[in-house]
Parts: C-alpha cells; structure tokens; sequence
C-alpha cells in the first residue's frame, strides 16, 4: 500500500536564496541548454523547448527567485542560441507567451506554498 501521507511535495529540497539551490538552477539550466543544443536541427521552431520544463523543476526544487532568475536566463540563452538573429514579432511572441507561461507557474507555485504555511 502507497502512503500519501508521507508525500512532501509542498516542501523544497533546498532553501530558497541559498547557494546550493542557485548551483542546482545552473546545472539544470546548463543540462536544459546542452538537450536543447543536442536536438536543435530538429525542432528550430521551438526555442523554448527544454527551458520550460527546467523553470518548472527549478521553481519547484529552489524557489520562485531562482525560478524567476532561469527564466530570464532561459529568455537570454533562446535569443542567443536559438532564434533568428533578426528581431521579428515571431520571436517577441515566443519570448512573451514563455515569459507568461513561466511567470504564472513561479506564481502559483508561490502562493500554493504560502497558503500549505498558513494552513499548517
């Protein structure tokens, strides 16, 4: 028999604003650029296609600060990387609807923290 009890999702593995879990969100950022370089003849019209998922786990494992740094960082790296080097309503597209996908997960992984605090 599976236990739910025993289930802490709610709690991160690291403190929040400690070096350890900005050194956990380098590394994921880093193994997210290597995949995305790695399948990058592939799927040239997804930029972002790695860099999601790593904001999420990020935002989960470390706190919304440093899910909020990689997803700037992420915004940074796709421009760099991944995207025409002209500037097109395409790319700010792709960069908005990413800066609002993960801005809305940091922020309601946020407050679904705040509100297992102030219930306990």
């Amino acid at each position: 028999m599976f236990d739910l009890s025993k289930l802490k999702i709610d709690l991160m593995p690291f403190k929040p604003g400690s070096p350890k879990s900005y050194w956990l969100a380098v590394a994921i950022m880093a193994l997210a650029t290597f995949v995305r370089l790695e399948i990058s003849l592939e799927t040239d019209w997804l930029p972002y296609l790695t860099f999601f998922p790593a904001v999420v786990v990020i935002t989960l494992f470390c706190g919304g600060a440093a899910g909020a740094a990689s997803a700037l960082l992420s915004i940074a790296l796709a421009w760099v990387f991944f995207m025409p080097r002209e500037v097109s309503f395409e790319n700010i597209y792709r960069s908005t609807m990413f800066a609002i996908g993960t801005g809305s997960v940091i922020l309601v992984a946020g407050a679904v923290r705040r509100t297992t605090i102030f219930i306990r």
